[in-house]
């Protein structure tokens, strides 16, 4: 899995220092109010700070002042029986963590099922497709059919 981390070299604050300051536009707050007339107002994230409230005056080389790098990870998930292709599964707090000491979003794995080379699968039925001569069929006889166990 890949996805954003705090960056290791700047402790996820953006600045190499360590030490970012207050942004004076919005004070730290990562928003402005944008008046719009009427007696009522509304914000948006701060287009200084990008809405992080902070500014890194020296900007970390390795995140560009973002304060967030790019990391991988290895997991082991358990796939339920009968999925389908194409279907998600969701792992609760085992995402990207969030900005400024956030809690971890949530991971969802896209499952895709490969086509076997002898079972098919129609809903959660699996199937297979075994030739039958017509005098086996019409007088009976003995026909070997392949199981996941081995045939049978």
């Amino acid at each position: 899995m890949s996805s954003q981390q705090p960056c290791k070299a700047c402790s996820g604050t953006g600045d190499k220092n360590g030490t970012p300051r207050v942004c004076p536009t919005c004070v730290g707050t990562g928003q402005v109010a944008r008046g719009s007339g009427g007696g009522f107002s509304l914000t948006d994230p701060c287009p200084d700070c990008k809405g992080r409230g902070l500014i890194a005056e020296h900007p970390c080389i390795e995140c560009k002042g973002s304060g967030r790098a790019k990391s991988s990870r290895t997991m082991q998930v358990r796939i339920p029986a009968g999925v389908t292709d194409g279907q998600r599964i969701r792992l609760r707090g085992k995402g990207a963590p969030g900005e400024r000491g956030g809690p971890a979003g949530d991971l969802y794995v896209m499952v895709h099922v490969d086509a076997h080379p002898v079972f098919g699968r129609k809903d959660d039925n699996l199937t297979v497709t075994v030739p039958v001569t017509f005098a086996e069929a019409a007088l009976g006889g003995e026909v070997r059919v392949p199981t996941l166990g081995g045939p049978r």
